[in-house]
């Protein structure tokens, strides 16, 4: 395991838009201390200790109630896929640090404007555009790896190639990959938090009001049927009230954080982004974009965004954008099973609700290209009575669910969907 005797080097590089002096940064401190709590998540669970040591500073009794809960739900499907499950969350770990009753006040100047969370994905492009066609200002973004071609394409296509840009560069030690080979645990951690936490930091070096994600409504929905084990924990807004009210207990004069696309579901999102097809070409959300192709067709992602491309647009246009089809391959049928809800789970993977699946297939079976796609062929001949009605699809598009979207920012969305809506 992990001892006091071994050194992990694990970096997370900010590089900002302006350089800033050594007290501002030293003022910070407090916010990197906790993105170190959360980043050593990473390495704590290859062995599971049941003390988790701090000595690196101090945390309030209530803090450390909320980063146990951070510890055991956080890491639910790693708990789930590593046969932990019948560990309760008392015994799952206990955190050892000097205890103080408040946190130190951190000062803060006045904060104005926003820093985004950008990717280059449906979901944070659809962000990036909604927000520059509004009367809201001074927006900043924050990438979490070095910006590829197509990212920086996005923002070109979008028009926000001038908006101030952080670049994020996290770095594990290559040590934990060799302990995961000797038969360390290995598994999914909440890397949002992460994202959360920088985001946090970098607001505050850069005195913005609001840090924001684009997280959707249709992440509360469980991985696992019949239990609370979800893939996207810290995307759902379950999570998001917690990491806010933390926030807002340690920082409570800090930057705000907030997702900007809580109320709206992934379909909700998919026919919003119709607005800006002219980016499509540049988008992408599959976890293993490479720079030769920015889909790789294999993957529950990819698979998850052709259905919905192909509900919202065609299966033709969304063949161009993919550079193929993966309805003409069968062997996608177990993946599209998991998809629609019809197996046990859904994929272990950032994708939309079952209902969401059925919904858009139901759409792409009304339109007459269908019939040449095997894949959507041998699941019609199977499934077709478990199908909803297309104007299902609609119904979600059209939803408004639980937020906590600041009134400017929920008129933007409102303004948007009721567009789409009432067409």
């Amino acid at each position: 395991s992990f001892g006091e005797g071994d050194t992990i080097t694990t970096n997370i590089d900010v590089v900002l838009p302006e350089e800033i002096n050594d007290e501002h940064l030293k003022k910070n401190e407090d916010y990197i201390f906790r993105i170190g709590i959360i980043n050593a998540l990473s390495y704590w669970k290859a062995y599971c200790s049941q003390t988790f040591q701090i000595k690196c500073g101090s945390l309030t009794l209530s803090e450390i109630s909320w980063w146990k809960n951070v510890w055991f739900d956080g890491v639910g499907e790693f708990r789930y896929r590593n046969g932990l499950m019948d560990v309760n969350k008392n015994d799952w770990v206990t955190f050892v640090c000097d205890i103080v009753s408040e946190n130190n006040k951190h000062e803060f100047k006045k904060l104005n404007g926003n820093l985004i969370g950008f990717t280059g994905g449906k979901d944070s492009t659809l962000t990036l555009g909604l927000l520059k066609d509004s009367d809201i200002k001074d927006n900043e973004v924050f990438t979490i790896h070095q910006p590829t071609e197509h990212v920086r394409k996005v923002r070109e296509v979008l028009g926000v190639e001038d908006w101030k840009e952080t670049v994020v560069i996290r770095k594990m030690d290559e040590e934990l990959i060799v302990k995961n080979k000797e038969g360390a645990l290995n598994g999914h951690t909440p890397f949002s938090i992460v994202i959360g936490f920088v985001g946090l930091f970098i607001a505050s070096l850069r005195d913005k009001e609001y840090v924001i994600v684009s997280n959707e409504a249709s992440a509360n929905e469980p991985t696992v049927k019949g239990t609370d084990i979800n893939h996207q924990y810290s995307k759902s807004f379950e999570f998001e009230k917690s990491f806010e009210s933390y926030n807002k207990m340690v920082w409570p004069k800090g930057p705000t954080y907030f997702s900007i696309l809580r109320l709206l579901t992934e379909v909700g999102i998919i026919s919003l982004l119709k607005k800006y097809e002219s980016v499509m070409p540049y988008i992408t959300s599959c976890n293993t974009v490479s720079r030769e192709k920015l889909w790789c067709g294999k993957c529950p992602k990819c698979l998850f965004s052709f259905l919905m491309f192909s509900a919202v647009w065609d299966i033709k246009f969304t063949t161009e954008i993919f550079g193929m089809d993966m309805f003409k391959d069968v062997n996608n049928l177990s993946t599209l099973l998991e998809l629609t809800g019809i197996s046990a789970n859904k994929p272990f993977e950032c994708v939309g609700t079952t209902g969401e699946c059925m919904s858009a297939l139901s759409v792409v079976y009304g339109k007459e290209d269908y019939q040449n796609e095997p894949l959507l062929l041998e699941f019609y001949n199977k499934y077709k009575d478990s199908l909803p009605g297309s104007e299902n699809f609609h119904t979600l598009v059209c939803e408004f669910n639980e937020n906590s979207l600041p009134a400017e920012f929920l008129e933007i969305i409102k303004q948007n969907q009721a567009q789409i809506c009432h067409e």
